[in-house]
């Protein structure tokens, strides 16, 4: 009763996020990065560095190396 299901993705969910999903958020990553690094004085001046890196290289770095191959949420390091 206690046990918790785990949903398992699918063969082809995983096909999917390995040929279009995990590449884009690899480009959504180095997007984020290059982005960040522009406005990086501005996000030092407002005193929001971590916010700015939170929402623009962490989110996307994680969702694509650290997300299980066909899931659809990832796990933070927080959460482990």
């Amino acid at each position: 009763m206690g046990q918790r299901l785990e949903a398992r993705p699918s063969g082809g969910a995983m096909v999917v996020d390995a040929l279009v999903a995990r590449p884009l958020l690899a480009v959504a990553t180095l997007g984020g990065t290059a982005v960040f690094l522009v406005s990086l004085p501005f996000s030092a001046l407002g005193g929001n560095v971590d916010a700015a890196a939170e929402t623009l290289i962490r989110t996307p770095a994680e969702a694509t190396f650290r997300r299980c191959l066909g899931c659809t949420v990832s796990k933070r390091a927080d959460e482990l």
